[in-house]
């Protein structure tokens, strides 16, 4: 997850840059959807993720409700976001629509199969993701900040308790030269 929140962090910020080197000007805008489409990225391989135990377990008959609710939450969404909003209602729909399919496949799977997962660390990834994301958005950062606050963002969990004490011993030992 830290990884995965560490990369989505990277690309939300860098967007403007890699969109303008990767198409034309014609599609410069497309860079603001790509923070809620990282994320709405994220949230659909930690779905992916917690279908993982029920398949384990073969209880998939009921997969199809969750994505179902999914399906029908991004439809509705995107009849009420599109047009107001155009490409960014899109993306929140996708957004809002991954996360619901993640957190319904997370009850579901945790009936099925329990995994005791480390959700305050997993809660704390995504805030500090969505937190650097949003600076980075709120104060137009240009590339050197953007590169500087997803640079950071490991940093950042270390204040807030993140890292568990054998994370830190191992991190210590890469930084420190051996003897």
């Amino acid at each position: 997850m830290i990884f995965l929140a560490a990369v989505t962090t990277a690309l939300s910020l860098l967007a403007p840059w890699i969109v303008r080197v990767l198409t034309g000007p014609r599609f410069y805008k497309a860079s603001e959807v790509v923070p809620l489409l990282v994320f709405g990225g994220t949230a659909f391989i930690a779905f992916n993720v917690m279908s993982i135990g029920i398949g384990r377990a073969k209880q998939t008959q009921f997969n199809w409700v969750v994505t179902g609710i999914g399906a029908a939450v991004d439809i509705g969404l995107c009849l009420m976001l599109i047009p107001p909003y155009g490409m960014m209602g899109a993306a929140a729909a996708t957004l809002v629509a991954y996360t619901v399919m993640f957190l319904g496949m997370t009850v579901r799977a945790q009936q099925v199969f329990h995994v005791g997962y480390q959700w305050r660390r997993i809660a704390l990834v995504v805030v500090v993701s969505v937190g650097l994301t949003a600076l980075g958005k709120a104060l137009d950062v240009p590339l050197a900040g953007a590169i500087a606050l997803a640079a950071v963002y490991p940093l950042v969990l270390l204040p807030l308790g993140f890292y568990l004490p054998i994370e830190l011993r191992r991190l210590r030992a890469l930084v420190t030269p051996a003897r």
